[in-house]
């Protein structure tokens, strides 16, 4: 099925978000709108894609790619005049085989099954999509009785025959003149719209409240109405009341209230004694500590008060700001971690060729030992997993019992030329950085409980880890466990540089 798919980007009634991104960008519960639309078309049989921009076209053509990750093929065409889109139309190539063509606007999703209609399309039929109109009871017939979903079954003749310069009003009007001569109204029960903030909010309560049942958020229902995505800190004081949906690696701090039909997005800090209910907080987004919100949708310092129909820009960060810098931030530590792992490569690589001559001469087997792990951050998803090989002068060695912590371990110094040394080239080439969670396979990832897994995946991975500096070089499960909890809360510049510190007096000095 070919579906063309309208994405002007603009609204009327979102003005202000609409600085910041298009209307099919905004957000419905954990992917932005225009995500759920095309995977709703392509569950419905769609395998080809028009998709017509014309605001922030760039934001759209990054989020779908050409579609190849849905099993789909999409092509882009740009509109200049976002309040004209159609009359790109004309140089849009649709089949010819007289098969009904999807016309989509991806800021409205109706619930329909179009793989019960199809089949039941007629050449040049018109198939409008519509609600009936609040004040009407009976069954819809005409445009006085109906309201127009934006989506629609057409003809390739409909589309040779639209004239230039016609608005969605005027498309309206076409359709509906296109009914009188063939065709039918088809009446949908409800539908998701993003063209106003009070309809943002009604969509977003609407699928928390399983009234939408082509949609189902993603993460883990770990309540009933409760969902909450992968590395999520929720503080044992805040007070979750379903339905709720929580973003990935989004923290809750100390008596935070949410609910019900909250949504928080991605990468979001909700601050202590907070509150959220009936709003939306978009991704990157920072709520202050004793800030109250209700009815609103949030992104980073913009604030929209639904029901009082205002908006408002947050000048003071304390009560609403941007999370957004702080990614960008762990590029750049990522970059300073990979320049300083080349220079100190560079200054004991003499040393590491007198180890590795050494151990060729006077150790049986190979100099160098090497480990498949995983690259963090990962996610949640096996398949998308990345293994570097970790290099080192030592074999792995397996959890020790309780009976081998006994005996006497070998020198923290080893540690330093043995496996430091050799995981610099790790370092060096981005693979890993200085301080981080110990490095694992992808079975011993698999092997962790869901809890330890997910805050692992959301982290990273480095040499100086916390249970190294804490509990040696032969830590219990437990200690292992406890470690990495505490760094994946409190890891940053300042407390790397900390362990980067005590792993050195552990190393020089032994245990303090």
């Amino acid at each position: 099925m070919q579906t063309i798919v309208i994405a002007h980007g603009m609204s009327s009634a979102t003005k202000g978000l609409n600085e910041r991104y298009p209307t099919p960008m905004l957000p419905l519960v954990d992917r932005p709108f225009i995500q759920h639309v095309l995977e709703f078309i392509v569950e419905q049989g769609g395998t080809e894609l028009d998709v017509v921009l014309s605001h922030f076209p760039e934001k759209i053509e990054d989020l779908l790619g050409d579609g190849a990750r849905w099993g789909t093929r999409i092509r882009f065409h740009l509109a200049r005049d976002p309040s004209h889109p159609y009359d790109i139309l004309k140089s849009v190539n649709v089949n010819r085989s007289g098969a009904a063509i999807l016309l989509v606007h991806a800021d409205r999703l109706p619930e329909v099954d179009l793989l019960a209609l199809i089949p039941d399309y007629q050449d040049k039929d018109i198939v409008m999509f519509c609600l009936p109109a609040p004040h009407e009871a009976a069954q819809i017939q005409d445009k006085d009785t109906c309201v127009w979903t934006g989506w629609a079954l057409v003809s390739e003749g409909f589309l040779e025959t639209l004239p230039l310069g016609i608005n969605e009003q005027s498309m309206e009007s076409l359709l509906f003149s296109a009914i009188k001569n063939g065709g039918r109204i088809f009446e949908v029960p409800k539908v998701l719209d993003v063209r106003t903030y009070k309809g943002l909010l009604d969509s977003n309560r609407m699928i928390l409240n399983n009234e939408f049942e082509k949609i189902v958020p993603s993460g883990k229902q770990i309540e009933p109405g409760i969902w909450i995505s992968r590395n999520v800190s929720v503080h044992s004081s805040a007070r979750l009341s379903p339905p709720i949906f929580v973003g990935e690696n989004s923290r809750i701090g100390k008596g935070t209230s949410l609910g019900p039909f909250a949504v928080i997005g991605r990468n979001c800090i909700l601050d202590t004694i907070s509150t959220v209910v009936e709003s939306v907080v978009a991704h990157d987004s920072h709520v202050g500590e004793a800030v109250n919100l209700k009815n609103v949708i949030v992104d980073k310092n913009w604030l929209v008060n639904v029901r009082l129909g205002a908006e408002v820009s947050v000048t003071d960060n304390f009560i609403l700001g941007s999370l957004a810098g702080k990614h960008a931030k762990r590029k750049i530590e990522g970059l300073m971690s990979r320049a300083i792992g080349i220079a100190l490569l560079m200054i004991i690589s003499p040393i590491m060729l007198l180890i590795a001559l050494f151990l060729k001469f006077f150790r049986k087997g190979p100099v160098f030992f090497t480990r498949d792990v995983i690259r963090l951050p990962a996610s949640s998803d096996e398949s998308l997993w990345r293994q570097f090989r970790l290099l080192s002068f030592l074999p792995d060695q397996p959890v020790p019992s309780q009976k081998r912590r006994r005996k006497k371990r070998r020198g923290e110094i080893v540690e330093l030329f043995f496996r430091f040394f050799p995981a610099l080239i790790n370092v060096a080439s981005g693979q890993m950085r200085f301080v981080g969670l110990g490095p694992k396979t992808r079975d011993e990832i698999l092997n962790l409980g869901e809890d330890w897994k997910a805050l692992y995946l959301g982290s990273k991975v480095g040499i100086i880890t916390e249970a190294f500096v804490r509990y040696g070089s032969e830590p219990t499960e437990e200690e292992l466990y406890s470690a990495e909890a505490v760094y994946s809360v409190m890891g940053g510049p300042w407390y790397d540089f900390k362990l980067v510190a005590q792993y050195l007096k552990r190393i020089f000095f032994g245990k303090s």
